[in-house]
């Protein structure tokens, strides 16, 4: 059976007069497209997804008005899909632990400038170079948490550090502005901070967001007000640092 006649004997019966139709606008086939290809990708790996936007796209820059191709039509490329280099080393995951126990996540911040471009340049990057649990937005702020990867280990958020400081992308990112985050990488851009999980709420017995990447602990956190003297406040950083050491080991320290 050829495509022809699937489509001939699945689709509206074949009459003597051929029908005239309209074709859809550009706008409409575009956003039938980024529906389509978004629905793909939570059933798809990320390779198949780009070939699948690849051929999608140039399908919408097919579109015309019944007189032929539009001169003057560019490719449209959704933010999504600008930029998908090929890694060069396996994806990288987010440790098993971190769904149960937390760990360290990376924050990348971009500027306004461009900023449709930098996000998918970036979120391609992603895609392609970690299978593991990230996001842009979605409670992050503009300019300060773009983005938000999730990895685990001390270990494992350096690997994943190195690796994207290793891409001209690097270039695209400002220091991350979050005052709870640590600078880490040789280009000191990359935010880090390690989150805990727990029966105590979402945070678990560290609720507090605290300095440097390090959250407080719960039974130090009427020490962590801005009520509180500087000493008293850096020895309630420093003894929730010992704390999450004494209770994550090396998975916390790298050590």
């Amino acid at each position: 059976m050829t495509l022809n006649d699937r489509v001939v004997r699945n689709g509206p019966p074949v009459t003597d007069t051929p029908q005239q139709l309209s074709p859809p606008s550009r706008a409409a086939v575009l956003e039938w497209l980024r529906d389509a290809v978004a629905s793909a990708a939570r059933n798809a790996p990320p390779r198949n997804v780009a070939r699948m936007a690849d051929a999608l796209i140039v399908g919408a820059n097919a579109v015309h008005d019944g007189n032929g191709p539009s001169a003057s039509a560019q490719p449209v490329i959704p933010w999504w899909r600008y930029h998908m280099p090929k890694p060069e080393a396996p994806p990288m995951d987010t440790d098993p632990e971190y769904k149960l126990q937390g760990g360290w996540k990376v924050h990348i911040a971009i500027s306004p400038e461009n900023y449709d471009s930098k996000v998918g340049r970036i979120a391609g990057w992603i895609q392609n170079n970690f299978k593991g649990s990230w996001k842009h937005l979605h409670g992050g702020e503009k300019g300060e948490k773009d983005f938000t990867v999730y990895l685990g280990s001390w270990k494992t958020m350096q690997a994943f550090v190195e690796r994207f400081e290793g891409s001209d992308l690097i270039e695209l990112v400002i220091p991350c502005p979050s005052s709870d985050d640590r600078l880490v990488g040789t280009s000191k851009k990359l935010g880090t901070r390690f989150d805990t999980k727990g029966t105590q709420g979402v945070k678990g017995h560290f609720p507090l967001y605290g300095l440097d990447g390090i959250p407080i602990a719960q039974e130090y956190e009427d020490f962590w007000g801005p009520w509180n003297k500087p000493e008293v406040r850096t020895q309630a950083l420093e003894l929730s640092r010992k704390l999450l050491a004494k209770r994550y080991g090396s998975y916390f320290t790298g050590e």
